[in-house]
């Protein structure tokens, strides 16, 4: 369940912006193009506002991130959660 102060803030910003009336799609979550290659995302929970900014960038896979990956493996067995990330 989400919280009325979540949905009322992504109501406010819509209209700040000139978007009234933007609210969460069917999955819970209002999602913006921003530029060109980056995605804004507004996410209500039950106690907040969930907001990230997801961006394409060009890279080259090198060794070092093919090793991270691997070590990350959920075939490793680690005892702990463990994460690569750019």
């Amino acid at each position: 369940m989400t919280s009325l102060p979540a949905i009322n803030a992504i109501e406010e910003l819509g209209t700040s912006m000139g978007l009234p009336g933007l609210a969460p799609n069917h999955s819970g979550v209002v999602s913006m193009t921003i530029e060109e290659h980056s995605q804004l995302y507004l996410e209500p929970l039950e106690d907040g506002l969930l907001i990230y900014l997801a961006r394409d960038y060009e890279h080259e896979i090198d060794d070092a991130l093919g090793t991270a990956l691997e070590a990350c493996h959920f075939e490793k067995d680690h005892p702990f959660s463990v994460n690569a990330s750019l």
